[in-house]
Parts: C-alpha cells; sequence; structure tokens
C-alpha cells in the first residue's frame, strides 16, 4: 500500500527509473533535485557511486535547480535547467549521458552540443537518451544498438544526434528499447526495437528512423 516518502519536502515532479533496483527522483517547488533508491552506478548524483540502499530523499550533488526531471530505465537521470540546458548522471556505458564518453557521473554532468531542450526523456535497457528543442527538433543519444536514436544507423552515441526525417514533434517518449514521437501534425511515428510491434508499422523488424505508425492520416 502507499507510504509516505521520508521527509517533509514539498515536491512538485517525480520520476521513477531503474530496471529492477530502480531508482526514484524528485524536484521540490524551487527545483532543488533528490534522489533515493538504488545507487550502483551513481544515478541517485550524490557524487559517489555505491550500493547501499538509499531510502530516505538526498539531495542531488552540484547545486543545480531544474525544471524537468527524468529517470531511465538504464540506471540514469537527466534534467533541465530553466535556460534549457540539459544535465545527465548515472550509468554512461554507452553514451547515455550524452557528454562524449562511455565514463560512468555520479553528479549532474552537462550534455555535449550546446543545444537547449524543452524536453528530455530517458529511457532504454542499457540506457538511451531524447531531447526535444522548442522548435519540435529531436536529437537522441545512447545505446543504439536496435536504432532507438533514430538516426539511420545502429551506432552507439555518445552525443546527441538529430534524429532523421526533420519531423517536428510536440512530444517524445522513450521506452525499453525503442522512442516514439508525436509531430505537430498529430502524426505518430516510433523508432528502434520492434519485436513485439511495439512501433505500430505492422511489421515485426526494427527501425533506425522514424516509422509512421499505421492506421493515422
Amino acid at each position: 500500500m502507499p507510504v509516505a516518502v521520508t521527509g517533509s519536502l514539498s515536491l512538485r515532479m517525480i520520476a521513477a527509473g531503474g530496471f529492477d533496483v530502480g531508482q526514484t527522483c524528485a524536484l521540490t517547488n524551487a527545483g532543488d533535485a533528490y534522489c533515493w533508491g538504488n545507487n550502483e552506478r551513481g544515478q541517485l548524483g550524490l557524487g559517489t557511486s555505491d550500493v547501499a540502499a538509499h531510502a530516505a530523499p538526498a539531495p542531488v550533488s552540484g547545486g543545480l535547480t531544474f525544471t524537468v526531471l527524468t529517470a531511465g530505465l538504464g540506471r540514469h537521470t537527466c534534467a533541465l535547467t530553466a535556460t534549457g540546458a540539459a544535465y545527465c548522471w548515472g550509468e554512461n556505458s554507452f553514451g547515455a549521458l550524452g557528454e562524449g564518453s562511455s565514463t560512468d557521473r555520479p553528479v549532474p554532468t552537462p550534455v555535449s552540443g550546446e543545444v537547449d531542450f524543452a524536453q528530455v526523456m530517458a529511457g532504454g535497457f542499457i540506457g538511451h537518451t531524447c531531447g526535444l528543442t522548442g522548435s519540435g527538433a529531436a536529437h537522441c543519444w545512447g545505446d543504439n544498438e536496435v536504432g532507438q536514436v533514430g538516426d539511420g544507423s545502429t551506432t552507439d552515441r555518445l552525443e546527441p544526434v538529430a534524429v532523421a526525417g526533420g519531423h517536428a514533434f510536440t512530444r517524445l517518449d522513450a521506452g525499453f528499447r525503442h522512442t516514439c514521437g508525436r509531430a505537430s501534425t498529430g502524426t505518430v511515428y516510433c523508432w528502434g526495437s520492434n519485436g513485439a510491434g511495439q512501433l505500430g508499422n505492422d511489421s515485426n523488424s526494427p527501425s533506425a528512423v522514424p516509422a509512421k505508425v499505421v492506421g493515422q492520416p
């Protein structure tokens, strides 16, 4: 049954991530980030990595304030500042943090490329992340084995790359190993893993570029 989170924090946004030993993160009304749960790969952003269970909210290192927060299945966390600067922390084996390396980061680390984002979404089994600019341009990075980055390749990307197709999106969502977006026209596109038909394009084959979900105008 539901139990109250420890402490007296007033929280306005919460994100639950992780595969089976997950992390949870939240933002206060002032934009301060707190995380709790598993920290094996530094996904709590506390400055260190450890296998202890952090059963109460702890402040994320760095003193930054955020407006948006997302927690991925691949044991990483990302957030946006008020100016749209993206920061990520945690597991980075395949570049899910987008800072140009494959080294885990236990503190918020700026995403490379100096792109300002309006949305960010962390997903992935072993980590990919996507962001959306204010004009609707989609960029993704990280694990790309089945095309979930959407740039037309299956090469892992350590920094943000533009999603193919030139679509202007209003919303993105990153799943286990696939990504979907709603274009400004209202049309939904998906890309990446498709073994269970999750791309909705009447196929079971993966797609490394946005594929239109069938049944739409």
